[in-house]
């Protein structure tokens, strides 16, 4: 191994474990390290080069807008072959999917530059976290001839926390849920044990979200049994691969070649080209094999009861082959906002193959600008009706906690790296970009803060090890860093004053605890320009582009809480106006207005 090793120039690592692996293997100053995780980049004690450092904003943005163009032309091409809008969805999101690996394909490329590289995957021995972590990225970079993959068995103490969501204690869960989500549960419960006995019409869940459980309990008691979705997950495994999937292909493979060579510029290969055609026929298999497995259910009378479907947000084969037959057999499909997004961001138009309203026949929303955005999709099909916001949220909102506030101040991090499995576009900026922001915050902010902050991270990791930024924040007397398996939402009343940025879900949580709340613009996921005209009025805005933010923040932070809380009672009009207005608070909740369009 040693003598295999000492041929390449260039070492690719994901990891410190690959690092201290490979120091046993040869002399490490014989090869240059390169990586795109921050906490070795950052870490001046490993010599590891960036491969981002040239990166700027608009590269993601010109990322975003290939990606944009190329989903428009295959979803375009799937119209002019066979008129199914869904499977022209279907294929435009891979696109979506794939822009990650391409794109960090070429940087390490365009870096070593032909030379020869080595690159270490760790192996966590399960599939599931292997491609929650790796992705493709490893698979793909074996194309090329001057690039050689070595699998390195890994089992980390975090093996648990990698490429996932957290999952709250259900005691904490139930405080905040609302009685209907509570009905929800026992309403699965009965459907599980009765769907075989019961003679009236059923309809499906899939996701559930808060606003969903709402409604699903509402049908229930109009006669409805509940049902969760039934999903086959082996669709990708099938190697039978049909006949009419080839033709699909064949209409889209000059597209798809085009796509490649777009990102990928000189580093394209027929190996390459060869690697993501293959992957996107079993993309295409699964959504035809889903199709033919829906059509034979639906025809032969076995699903006959079922009246409605009700999606969280619809993104399996199933789900979307589903929704492609339901006009046909008399199904009603809706979907439910689960978070605050469309409304607030600046680009996530570059991701429109992904939006629910696409593939239902109702979308329900919380806001009116929800509604109003969601129609700027270029495959936009449902009818966009505006309900408020979820009784969970707004139970969340009034729900206050008896604990003391051990840490008057929450910094409520958005800093989710892309790693191998994220939109890279959506990123909107360089892993170690993010991780620069965050260690800038800590050390001439925070820390320097005279009151206690709780520092509350994104749970789901996209590297194997401890990020740089929490490592930095241990290490600040008047930091808490908050590493329990919680959702933000749970956890946003402990404070007094919340910190947070980037126009993401999280904001909306901050926003909705009516607590006074620090917004920071950051140089990546800006808010549109209607939504930062209302922050400004509406929170204490501060915008990374401004030379002297951070002496800006710090002056405001530096100050009595109690001066900050009664500064926030003059913004509590322009406040109230962001909850009510623009996000869609209602006080009375108006189910009957779906009920009138799902149960006609």
């Amino acid at each position: 191994m040693k003598k295999n090793i000492k041929k390449f120039k260039y070492i690719y690592v994901d990891s410190l474990v690959s690092i201290k692996y490979l120091k046993t293997k040869t002399n490490l100053k014989n090869h240059t390290l390169i990586s795109f995780n921050p906490s070795l980049v950052l870490n001046k004690n490993l010599n590891v080069l960036g491969l981002e450092q040239n990166t700027i904003p608009e590269d993601f943005v010109n990322l975003g807008k290939k990606t944009y163009q190329f989903s428009g032309k295959v979803y375009n091409s799937i119209i002019k072959y066979n008129n199914d809008p869904f499977m022209g969805i279907w294929i435009a999101r891979y696109l979506i999917s794939i822009q990650n690996i391409m794109y960090r394909a070429n940087k390490i490329n365009q870096f070593i530059n032909n030379d020869n590289c080595l690159l270490v995957m760790l192996d966590f021995k399960d599939k599931i976290k292997n491609y929650a972590i790796n992705g493709d990225l490893f698979s793909y970079m074996a194309q090329f001839k001057n690039c050689k993959v070595i699998e390195l068995e890994h089992l980390p103490d975090d093996l648990n926390r990698l490429g996932r969501d957290p999952q709250t204690n259900f005691w904490i869960r139930l405080k905040f849920e609302s009685f209907s989500s509570i009905f929800f549960r026992i309403i699965c419960i009965i459907g599980k044990l009765l769907q075989k006995y019961w003679p009236f019409k059923k309809i499906y869940y899939s996701n559930e979200n808060t606003l969903l459980k709402r409604i699903a309990f509402r049908c229930f008691l109009k006669g409805h049994l509940i049902l969760k979705f039934p999903k086959k997950i082996n669709l990708l495994d099938d190697k039978i691969i049909k006949k009419n999937t080839f033709k699909i292909f064949e209409n889209i493979e000059k597209i798809i070649i085009q796509y490649q060579k777009e990102i990928l510029g000189s580093a394209y290969t027929i190996n390459t080209e060869s690697f993501f055609l293959k992957k996107i026929t079993q993309h295409i298999n699964s959504y035809v094999t889903a199709y033919d497995f829906w059509n034979n259910q639906l025809n032969s009378g076995k699903k006959k009861k079922i009246y409605a479907c009700l999606f969280g947000f619809p993104n399996t084969a199933m789900e979307v082959a589903f929704s492609s037959l339901t006009k046909k057999y008399n199904i009603v499909t809706a979907s439910f906002q689960h978070a605050i997004s469309k409304e607030i961001s600046e680009d996530i138009l570059s991701v429109d193959s992904v939006y629910e309203s696409n593939i239902v026949d109702y979308y329900f929303v919380y806001n009116k600008a929800t509604a109003r955005y969601s129609k700027l999709s270029r495959f936009h099909r449902a009818k966009n009706i505006v309900l408020g916001l979820p009784e969970d949220l707004k139970k969340g909102m009034m729900y206050k906690n008896k604990k003391l506030y051990e840490s008057p101040v929450l910094y409520a991090s958005t800093s989710a790296y892309c790693g191998n499995r994220g939109i890279t576009n959506r990123a909107g900026s360089s892993d170690v970009s993010k991780a620069e922001f965050e260690l800038g915050l800590i050390d001439d902010i925070l820390a320097k803060l005279p009151h206690k902050v709780q520092y509350k991270p994104y749970f789901s990791k996209r590297y194997s090890g401890e990020a740089i930024e929490i490592n930095r924040a241990k290490t600040k007397e008047n930091i808490l860093v908050n590493l329990d398996e919680i959702d933000l939402r749970y956890l946003i009343n402990n404070s007094r004053l919340i910190i947070t940025s980037r126009a993401t879900s999280t904001v909306g949580w901050c926003i909705f605890s009516s607590k006074p709340l620090i917004y920071i613009e950051t140089i990546d996921n800006r808010l549109n320009k209607e939504a930062t005209n209302v922050f400004k009025k509406s929170l204490f805005f501060f915008d990374v582009l401004d030379a002297n933010w951070k002496i800006k923040l710090y002056n405001f932070l530096n100050r009595d809480i109690s001066t900050i809380e009664k500064e926030w009672i003059n913004k509590k009009k322009s406040s109230k106006n962001l909850i009510f207005n623009f996000l869609g608070y209602k006080k009375a909740n108006q189910d009957y207005i779906a009920l009138n369009k799902i149960i006609k």
